[in-house]
């Protein structure tokens, strides 16, 4: 049970509610009166004179003491002792942070002992003990008051001049760069808040681009978390290996009849992936509440630049529709993105229709097409025919959605697949394609 004297500050809330009284129009009370909630309040009596106070304001009338008094004559002479002992209006924000704090540290110690208690109560299974603790964990990063604040044009601009000063004269991207000097051209990197999507059918290869991009990006020093729920970390660990050292994947097949080059080259990737920063954890059917927790926590701790998820369609939507279930998933990510101020890059699946057509993919063909295409900044769907004599032994990246430069791209890559890498053109022949 949660001790009876929980975090709480009766002098800091007398302080808010006698300020409120004294001025309700001060500009620091009403800014008070729009972020606070009457269950921010410890004492009941505190409680319901908040909440009379909200009341006389949706009466559209001035809150003073008469009219607190009106909708409360029984604590007629606590309202009179509030104001005659208040200090002021004038740290009234002061006042109100320490009632906040207080507020979410109770609920803290509810959240906590909810999850004890589960992860106690041995009628539970395994996974749902663990997963009605993860719950009770969000509660409290989910429980923020922070409120952006609103910038002036003019110092948006004039904090703006001085980035778009330093890229004029040395050159590079706005965003962190992919690695993949014609997609970098076209996009200017990608930029934090974006929210990218990276669309192929099945095996064409979308992991093996999205951590291509991520190695990239890890290789210029950005934090990259990247979310499977399709493969292990070992299995990721061996591409990425394979993919730095140039060692063809075929040796962990036959892993016993490698031969010495193979090895030589395993070798190589080994020290080189083992210097980059990419943090990869293995999430089944996760709830876009649950990535959001753990990049929230990891981004606390100064460790996350990029979050990658692999894929959008193996996610737990938490809908009976799953178009419904996706626009409710791609919306929070872009959120995600836009809260952290990150860039956001989540593969998705291609329709199944599309793999019996010998044409290239189109937006539409993604699964819950509407959402993604709203949502994302920015939409690579890959292609890849090994037919078709254009394009044999290469990949397309098809830029289908550009939302700050060009779209309705073709931009062709190496297919290295045999690497578990896409790689830059030695010299790019915009007339070929």
């Amino acid at each position: 049970m949660i001790n009876a004297t929980q975090p709480h500050s009766t002098d800091a809330e007398q302080s808010v509610l006698g300020a409120i009284i004294l001025d309700s129009e001060a500009r620091q009370c009403v800014d008070v009166l729009d972020r606070m909630a009457t269950t921010d309040f410890y004492h009941e009596q505190n409680r319901e004179i908040f909440k009379a106070m909200l009341d006389v304001q949706s009466d559209q009338n001035a809150i003073d003491a008469v009219t607190v008094i009106s909708k409360m004559p029984h604590h007629r002479q606590y309202v009179i002792d509030l104001v005659e002992n208040t200090p002021g209006v004038a740290n009234v924000a002061h006042y109100a942070g320490i009632v906040r704090n207080k507020s979410k540290e109770r609920k803290g110690m509810e959240a906590m002992l909810m999850a004890y208690n589960a992860l106690a109560d041995e009628s539970l299974s395994h996974g749902d003990k663990l997963a009605q603790a993860q719950v009770m964990s969000r509660v409290l990063e989910d429980d923020q008051d922070d409120v952006a604040e609103a910038s002036l044009l003019s110092e948006i601009i004039k904090r703006r001049l001085p980035e778009l000063q330093k890229l004029a004269e040395g050159g590079g991207d706005v965003g962190i760069p992919t690695g993949y000097s014609e997609i970098d051209r076209v996009i200017g990197g990608i930029q934090a808040g974006q929210l990218v999507t990276i669309g192929a059918r099945t095996s064409v290869g979308k992991s093996a681009w999205g951590m291509n991009i991520s190695e990239n990006m890890a290789g210029k020093g950005s934090q990259v978390l990247y979310v499977s729920m399709e493969m292990s970390q070992s299995e990721l660990a061996d591409r990425v290996v394979c993919s730095q050292g140039r060692a063809n994947n075929a040796m962990l097949k036959d892993i016993k009849n490698a031969s010495e080059a193979d090895w030589a080259a395993y070798s190589r990737g080994v020290m080189q992936a083992s210097q980059l920063p990419i943090r990869v954890v293995e999430m089944a059917r996760p709830k876009v509440g649950q990535i959001k927790a753990y990049a929230r926590a990891m981004h606390r701790s100064g460790r996350l630049d990029v979050l990658v998820i692999d894929h959008l369609h193996l996610m737990n939507h938490d809908h009976q529709s799953e178009v419904q279930g996706i626009g409710n998933t791609t919306a929070e990510l872009k959120g995600l993105a836009i809260e952290l101020n990150i860039p956001v890059i989540v593969m998705a699946q291609l329709n199944r229709g599309n793999t019996k057509e010998s044409r290239w993919p189109e937006m539409t063909d993604l699964r819950g097409s509407g959402s993604i295409e709203q949502d994302s900044n920015i939409i690579f769907l890959i292609h890849r025919d090994d037919d078709d004599a254009d394009i044999k032994d290469k990949a397309l990246i098809l830029v289908k959605k550009n939302r700050n430069g060009e779209s309705n791209l073709a931009i062709p890559l190496a297919n290295n697949l045999q690497h578990f890498r896409f790689d830059n053109f030695a010299a790019f022949d915009e007339e070929a394609f």
